[in-house]
């Protein structure tokens, strides 16, 4: 829980510093989904001795969908931005755990369902400006999952956007840096995923 804290302690800083430095350019609502990736190992056999088919095991994350609250601060004339947000997302788990036989090799279920995650999230980006409303930033982003689990993990994204000034387009990936997802028989289980995103600003400062 220490780094919980510590993490979003130390954005909390970052983040008056970089509002002290910028001035906001607009203010808004997030709406994205995604698919995740999930990387993981799965040792040759069980507790017990049995063999598991790596074939029919897996650990799936095929959906996710949250809302959040962004800030982009950008000096006059500046090419470069950074992005403040606080999310909030549900994310969706599916696992197979399967077995070999040992006598013939008939592969069999041992085990499977859903694991449900809620994440709380706050992250700081920076981004630029490549060309008109087209932009790459990169960021970190701490979380806090909760529901069937409880871990922290700290993703770090990168993500190109397009701002057309009523809404942004964005497509971004995110990786975490932390292995705090435990599921058994699942190992090291690092989770990223391909999200796209909307950003209404509701607030926009003239220039």
């Amino acid at each position: 829980m220490h780094k919980v804290l510590l993490s979003f302690f130390v954005l909390g800083v970052l983040s008056v510093r970089v509002c002290d430095a910028q001035t906001t350019k607009s203010a808004g609502l997030i709406v994205h989904a995604g698919k995740g990736f999930p990387m993981y190992h799965l040792p040759g056999v069980s507790e017990l001795g049995i063999p598991f088919d790596v074939g029919s095991s897996y650990l799936k994350h095929p959906f996710s969908a949250g809302i959040g609250y962004r800030l982009r601060l950008q000096r006059n004339g500046s090419r470069f931005f950074t992005d403040v947000a606080l999310r909030a997302q549900y994310n969706r788990y599916q696992y197979n755990v399967g077995y070999l036989s040992g006598t013939d090799g008939v592969s069999y279920v041992g085990g499977n369902g859903n694991c449900n995650l809620l994440s709380f999230s706050a992250s700081v980006g920076a981004g630029y400006y490549l060309y008109k409303g087209l932009s790459l930033s990169v960021g970190l982003e701490p979380t806090y999952y909760v529901w069937d689990k409880t871990f922290f993990d700290l993703p770090a994204f990168i993500r190109l956007g397009y701002d057309f000034r009523s809404v942004e387009v964005a497509l971004a990936y995110h990786v975490g840096t932390l292995r705090n997802f435990h599921l058994a028989p699942f190992q090291g289980v690092r989770l990223s995923q391909w999200e796209l995103s909307l950003y209404v600003p509701l607030w926009r400062r003239n220039d």
